[in-house]
C-alpha cells in the first residue's frame, strides 16, 4: 500500500516540472516578505533616531 506524504496531494500528482517551477514562485515571494520587513526595520530605526535627534 503507497503512503502519501504531507508534500504529495491524492488528487493532483506534481511533476518535476510544476514542483519546480511552484519552489520558484515560493522562493520569490519569501524573498520579497523578507525584503518587506527588512525594509520596515530600517525605517523604524530610521524614525526612531529622527525622534531622539529632536
Amino acid at each position: 500500500m503507497n503512503q502519501i506524504s504531507d508534500s504529495e496531494s491524492a488528487l493532483a500528482p506534481e511533476s518535476t516540472a510544476a514542483k519546480a517551477a511552484r519552489d520558484k514562485i515560493i522562493k520569490g515571494r519569501n524573498r520579497a516578505v523578507a525584503l518587506s520587513l527588512a525594509a520596515l526595520v530600517v525605517l523604524f530605526f530610521m524614525i526612531t533616531v529622527v525622534k531622539f535627534q529632536h
